[in-house]
């Protein structure tokens, strides 16, 4: 009956709409209908002119809008390194929430991170962004550096890196030759300090334009990207939780990160944070 059905409307030269409901699962080679845009995995309707930390995403020059290529509530990750005497919990129930403690500075043993290395999950090109929550239960130790994002390339050089500096400050770092052919390096200072409490991160890049950095939606620094950018070598990894603590307090830190998504568009669409 249904193929009978089928061939009737075939031949008549009806056409089919499928039916793209609100909340269908999507991803990049999987995309929505008219008028709806991929976000955190699922199909939504845009909001005209969206805000989203300061920016404004709507198509611009046929460029549509686009999905994250990875996010962690749909995805979650692919391996965890973990060294000894340090916890990571992965709740695959909560959306792969991430919980990473390292107790202690003194030794080397202080990594604890969920690790993306699924190539059609992570960007193709050397421009994008990355957004995601960082939850603090205690202010981090003065004196130490905690870095707790990793994003790398096939030679290990770091494409962007963000960590806790030991001023309590938001390091953000890019090597020699991957957004631009030299370094840039940012020490940012976070409204209030870092505490107890949620930040909402979110870094975008454009080689031959520029970096920008946002804490809660606010625009809390830039940094100009050379047009002599670096060779484009394509990212081979993602790494979040706790990569390293290192200073002479001794003293260690946990984390939670949740909510992170990784687009290879600095444009990229990725909707309110649940």
């Amino acid at each position: 009956m249904r193929r009978a059905l089928l061939g009737l409307l075939l031949a008549s030269g009806c056409t089919v709409d499928l039916v793209d409901e609100p909340g269908r699962a999507c991803d990049r080679t999987h995309p929505c209908g008219a008028g709806r845009v991929c976000a955190l995995g699922t199909c939504q309707a845009p909001d005209a002119g969206h805000p989203d930390g300061g920016w404004i995403l709507l198509p611009d020059g046929g460029r549509p809008l686009v999905p994250p290529t990875w996010n962690q509530l749909a995805h979650g990750f692919t391996d965890v390194t973990v060294e000894p005497g340090c916890s990571l919990t992965i709740d695959g129930a909560r959306g792969s929430k991430l919980t990473a403690l390292v107790p202690s500075s003194d030794d080397a043993s202080d990594t604890a991170t969920g690790d993306l290395t699924e190539l059609a999950r992570l960007p193709e090109t050397t421009e994008g962004r990355l957004r995601g929550r960082l939850t603090l239960s205690a202010p981090p130790p003065k004196g130490e550096v905690a870095t707790f994002a990793w994003l790398g390339t096939a030679s290990g050089r770091t494409l962007l890196l963000l960590a806790i500096d030991e001023e309590g400050r938001l390091l953000v770092r890019s090597d020699t030759d991957t957004m631009t052919a030299a370094a840039v390096s940012q020490r940012l200072v976070v409204p209030g300090g870092f505490g107890p409490g949620d930040y909402e991160l979110d870094v975008t890049w454009l080689p031959g334009d520029v970096r920008r950095v946002f804490v809660d939606g606010t625009l809390l620094g830039q940094a100009a990207l050379p047009p002599d950018g670096g060779p484009g070598t394509q990212v081979r990894e993602l790494r979040l939780g706790l990569l390293s603590v290192d200073g002479d307090g001794g003293l260690g830190l946990g984390l939670v990160l949740t909510s992170w998504q990784l687009a290879d568009r600095a444009d990229a669409y990725l909707g309110p944070l649940p």
